[in-house]
């Protein structure tokens, strides 16, 4: 269920700009247009703060506090940004900024720096660090922004405003959505024509189901309250509208949560109000009547309280949000039917301390996990690492007993949550989603990609161990990759948390050639560890088309690392007994497989490049002690590179070239 405690009254400016998140929880930042920056707590209604505005100046966008770059910013006299840190007294003294086209509003979301959107419809990022969108703009002649608002996706941002014609006053409505994806680094943009249902009254946006698209709701002048998902590509209608009664034309729409909507104005008998929509079961939860007479000058929805100015007072409605059940939507329905009115006892909100006997009702363990998952995927709700691990722990303590598979829809926006985070690295929380096997086979790619940038070696050993056989190709790269790149240094380390004791492992039984570290001519080119974790890719099933794409993204340096590692396995082999003679066979078989694959991957560096000549020419030596093997793939490899040393007089990439050619066709 739903409800809404009774209004509290607030003196403010008549000039009111704006209200928005204050940097600490309980609070909000409400900005005059010409008067004061106030910063007020919500819980007892004081002033925590107040920064006095210029004379001659007019706040154009309130005030906002920014997390990423921990500091306020607002702007005044439509083009010019002021920002200031914590503790700051006075505005003029503030840094400024001055942006070229005037500011319709400026946008903070928790993981990015502050965003601007311009009256010509254009969408950046105010700091230089990120790239920016496209200057030309969008809004043509006589066409302005009648609202506006941001979404933070999990990979990105959405900024969606809607447009219509100055001159036609009952001219068609466009939205437009502008999209960030952090992985892309860059802004893309589409519009789309809404159908009309009478005037727009109001709209309100959450995230949508996929967490990366956006659910637009637009509510009309005929009663209607319409559902769309936004896209990059696309916007799609959910379901049948919701018609509602009382509707007037200040009405103002408010999302706060999955199902429940705040609608601010919305009329009962001769009275208007705040009520609270269940849009799932169609119904009024909850309805508050204004303490004054007549429309309100502007609403708001910030820190679960909702916010109605009128003339010099702010009226201040704290909202709580239930999920609802079939039966208690019945059971209000009845109540409702019953009475003219709802008793005021429906429409007061509970204490927040729980009675003994809810606090003995427990919430089913499916319902709690679902909770905490939704609110790790929620980088509002978990914006910093202590949040999101606080969070988490909840985790770790219900899920090992839980049926994982019932979550994994879930559960797969966590991990891409946790590979995407660019605040903080939850190493421990992915470990964990590891070990439980919650990586589904979707996410395994972008699970080592992210492992690879953050050059984090122990995680990706532990993620590879789990995946065993069912290793993508992709993925034995981008592991290799990341082998081969780390320092020793951070292999010892990786290895010792991991905890692989290697001093006393037989390693010529698990696949490992051994050696002698004191022998000079026999010196492996990589340390006992880094040797450990190579080989356990070496071991890994592949399919030679695959492996041979994805072989080609690995930088030239690297693959000369292995072939080096290759060349001193095949020189120094383990010591073969009767008994492992046919293992033994298998594994030359595959070192041959991986330096053809190899060799062909990046065949034109190897025959450009003097460097590596030596290498080739040394594994040209040991082309006796293996026995070699040919596909289809080798036989269009050998053509080509004929066909590029017909081309070059060099007598040694001649050599290189024909022995490239030959070790195809070892085994």
């Amino acid at each position: 269920m739903a409800a809404l405690t009774e209004p509290v009254p607030v003196t403010v400016e008549p000039s009111l700009c704006g209200i928005e998140s204050g940097r600490e929880e309980d609070t909000v930042i409400i900005s005059s247009k010409k008067s004061f920056i106030n910063t007020l707590k919500l819980s007892d209604q004081k002033l925590v703060s107040s920064l006095p505005v210029r004379v001659g100046v007019n706040i154009s966008s309130p005030a906002v506090w920014n997390e990423e770059k921990k500091e306020y910013f607002l702007v005044q006299n439509n083009q010019e940004v002021l920002m200031w840190k914590e503790g700051h007294t006075l505005l003029d003294k503030a840094k400024k900024r001055q942006i070229p086209t005037a500011v319709h509003k400026l946008f903070s979301l928790p993981s990015y720096e502050p965003v601007v959107l311009c009256e010509n419809g254009t969408v950046t990022f105010l700091g230089g660090g990120i790239k920016g969108g496209n200057q030309k703009a969008l809004l043509s002649e006589g066409e302005c922004i009648t609202w506006c608002t941001a979404v933070e996706l999990l990979d990105g941002v959405c900024v969606v405003h809607a447009s219509c014609s100055k001159v036609e006053s009952n001219g068609d409505t466009v939205i437009h959505s502008h999209w960030y994806s952090a992985h892309e680094d860059l802004w893309k943009h589409t519009a789309t024509r809404l159908e009309s249902h009478g005037a727009l009254l109001s709209c309100t946006c959450c995230r949508g189901p996929s967490q990366d698209d956006v659910r637009l709701f637009t509510l009309w002048s005929d009663g209607s309250l319409h559902d769309m998902v936004l896209s990059e590509t696309s916007a799609v209608e959910r379901g049948q509208p919701i018609f509602l009664k009382g509707l007037s034309a200040s009405c103002s729409l408010f999302c706060l949560s999955d199902n429940d909507f705040a609608i601010v104005g919305l009329q009962k008998k001769d009275q208007r109000g705040v009520a609270i929509l269940d849009q799932k079961f169609g119904q009024i939860r909850a309805w508050q009547p204004f303490p004054f007479k007549g429309s309100f000058d502007k609403a708001f929805c910030q820190r679960e309280h909702i916010l109605v100015h009128c003339g010099k007072t702010l009226y201040i409605h704290r909202y709580e949000c239930q999920v609802s059940t079939l039966a208690s939507m019945i059971g209000h329905r009845q109540g409702t039917l019953a009475e003219e009115e709802p008793s005021p006892a429906d429409a007061q909100l509970s204490p927040r301390k729980r009675s003994k006997s809810a606090e003995s009702v427990e919430e089913p363990a499916e319902k709690q996990i679902v909770k905490i998952l939704k609110n790790l995927c929620d980088p509002l709700k978990t914006s910093s690492y202590t949040a999101f691990k606080r969070e988490f722990a909840q985790l770790k303590t219900k899920l090992p007993d839980s049926d994982v598979w019932a979550f994994l829809e879930d559960l797969s926006l966590v991990v891409k949550r946790c590979c995407t985070e660019k605040k903080f690295w939850p190493a421990d929380e992915l470990e964990f989603l590891v070990s439980q096997h919650c990586v589904s086979a979707s996410d395994v790619a972008m699970l080592f990609e992210a492992l690879l940038q953050r050059k984090d070696v122990g995680l990706m050993y532990k993620a590879m161990t789990a995946q065993s056989d069912e290793l993508p190709e992709t993925c034995v790269c981008f592991a290799l990759h990341c082998f081969l790149s780390a320092t020793e240094e951070a292999v010892q380390v990786a290895v010792e948390n991991v905890g692989l004791d290697l001093s006393n492992t037989e390693m010529e039984e698990e696949g490992i050639c051994m050696y002698d570290a004191g022998d000079e001519a026999a010196a492996c080119p990589f340390s006992r560890e880094k040797a450990f974790l190579v080989d356990q890719i070496l071991c890994c099933p592949f399919d030679e088309a695959y492996l041979l794409s994805s072989m080609r993204q690995l930088p030239f340096n690297l693959v000369v690392d292995l072939l080096k590692y290759i060349l001193h396995k095949l020189k120094h082999p383990a010591v073969a007994s009767d008994k492992n003679v046919e293992q033994d066979n298998q594994r030359l078989s595959q070192l041959s497989r991986w330096e053809a694959i190899a060799l062909d991957a990046h065949a034109t560096q190897f025959i450009m490049a003097k460097d590596a000549h030596e290498l080739v020419i040394k594994f040209s030596e040991e082309e006796d002690r293996y026995v070699s093997f040919i596909t289809e793939a080798n036989r269009e490899l050998s053509e080509k590179l004929k066909h590029m040393m017909t081309k070059t007089a060099d007598k040694q990439k001649k050599v290189v070239g024909q022995y490239c050619i030959e070790v195809l066709h070892l085994i």
